[in-house]
């Protein structure tokens, strides 16, 4: 038997080396050379983010040694956003506009059991379930109601592009009964500012918890106060209203008092009038003494002017206007009492109402 033996000689592969040097064509083709891009925003100072990630720059920027390729850049605040995807090129600028708009965001509402009206902001928006579509951004009161359960009332604050969902489950409103029985018989009876009716009264399903309650009738006082309902159990208020105060009754004393002070006041202001006038007139006849002694004796009459003229007519003056002011004052209590004035046969007759 003959073996054979066969060697192996390895395959020398020649290996050709290139020197490059600086010719740009063969750079490119072993390291593609950056781009640049310029981001501008109808509003400046927002931050840039720069494929998802903060760039640490604001609008208007420049953005250098960006690698050639797909890139995507973005901005946004509270409520706004914009947002653009673009192509970078080797040795170029791109330039990208961005126009900041308001976003919106859909709020989806549902309900256990559904059926539940769904109010926003106060307006009713629809039943659920409910989709709304375009709620804008910021806070909102969302308020569901639903017969025979309580009120479900919830803040939102709505993310501009993020869709919310609202889920409640409605919780069973507890009632009891409320009997109210008034006094008088006639009275009418007021539930939270709504008419329940007149007379007793037994008001079933009332939703537990407090309540206002009004009882009214002609010629009484009205009864308003907060009640308490209690759950499941009966709860029962006697009311008895207090007869009104009739404002005739009160107008005896107070006409006959202001006819009263207005007599006093009157009569003194007739005294005042009357020692004014008598002043005065002692006042003009000491003047006519001052004018005759005047080109006699000029100390004398200095004397009878500032001793006896002066001080009469100050007097004269004074209780004129007290008087006056009690005369007028009269005549206004007079004119707001009641006080009816006739004339008679026999001259005028005044008399009290009463």
């Amino acid at each position: 038997m003959m073996t054979l033996f066969r060697q192996s000689t390895p395959l020398i592969k020649p290996t050709l080396l290139l020197w490059m040097g600086s010719n740009p064509a063969l750079a490119e083709d072993t390291a593609p050379a950056p781009g640049e891009v310029y981001v501008s925003a109808n509003v400046e100072g927002v931050e840039i983010f720069l494929d998802g990630e903060p760039s640490g720059q604001v609008t208007p920027a420049v953005f250098t040694d960006i690698s050639p390729g797909s890139h995507s850049v973005s901005i946004s605040s509270e409520c706004d956003m914009a947002s653009a995807t673009f192509e970078v090129r080797s040795h170029l600028i791109e330039r990208i506009e961005l126009v900041m708009e308001t976003g919106t965001t859909d709020l989806t509402v549902v309900s256990i059991p559904a059926g539940a009206t769904v109010s926003m902001n106060g307006d009713v928006i629809g039943n659920t379930p409910l989709q709304q579509a375009g709620v804008a951004c910021g806070e909102h009161e969302v308020v569901l109601t639903l017969d025979g359960h309580q009120t479900h009332t919830q803040q939102i604050t709505a993310i501009p592009f993020e869709d919310q969902m609202i889920s409640v489950a409605m919780e069973i409103e507890s009632a009891g009964t409320l009997v109210v029985s008034p006094t008088p018989l006639t009275a009418s009876v007021y539930l939270d500012e709504a008419l329940a009716g007149e007379g007793p009264i037994t008001l079933e399903q009332v939703a537990a918890g407090p309540h206002t309650l009004e009882v009214t009738a002609d010629g009484y006082q009205s009864s308003y106060q907060q009640i308490q309902v209690l759950p499941d159990a009966i709860t029962r208020l006697d009311i008895a209203l207090e007869a009104a105060v009739s404002e005739e009754a009160t107008t005896p004393s107070s006409g006959r008092g202001r006819v009263v002070v207005a007599g006093i006041m009157g009569g003194a202001g007739l005294g005042l009038a009357g020692d004014a006038a008598w002043n005065y007139m002692n006042a003009r006849q000491a003047y006519n003494d001052y004018l005759n002694i005047s080109d006699k004796d000029k100390r004398a009459a200095d004397r009878l002017y500032n001793d006896e003229i002066t001080p009469r007519k100050k007097r004269a003056a004074a209780e004129a206007l007290g008087a006056a002011v009690l005369i007028g004052g009269g005549v206004i209590l007079w004119k707001t009492s009641d006080v009816a004035v006739s004339a008679t046969s026999n001259g005028i007759n005044a008399t009290l109402l009463w």
